[in-house]
């Protein structure tokens, strides 16, 4: 895949195990908090690193590697889910509908305290 595709390189904090589909869904509360907090930090990170950033018409690939804290076992497709809060505030800065994006999901290295890395 070559990299001149990708315009932008954002970095997002690993997302709260509360937003798991796996994990209990008794916390609703619990839950809604995590996700507000998580995506005003996800928006924080996104304005820091794609402020003035423009995309054309049509589908927008995101490249998303999902750098994990430990070497816990983890879904890309619960990853995803979990992150979804940041990839609305990724939407929100780019000034895009999130129905474009399209996704390219892999693991990365641990990381400390995990990250997660989209390439734009």
């Amino acid at each position: 895949m070559p990299t001149d595709r990708f315009v932008t390189t954002i970095t997002l904090p690993w997302p709260p195990s509360k937003l798991s589909r796996n994990g209990s869904q008794a916390d609703y509360s619990g839950k809604a908090r995590s996700a507000r907090l998580y995506r005003s930090d996800a928006l924080v990170c996104a304005l820091r690193d794609a402020r003035g950033v423009t995309v054309g018409d049509g589908p927008i690939m995101l490249d998303i590697t999902f750098c994990a804290p430990d070497n816990r076992r983890r879904d890309l497709d619960n990853l995803l889910a979990m992150s979804k809060q940041a990839i609305d505030a990724v939407a929100e800065v780019l000034k895009v509908d999130d129905y474009r994006f399209e996704y390219t999901l892999r693991r990365g290295d641990v990381s400390k305290g995990g990250k997660v890395v989209v390439r734009v």
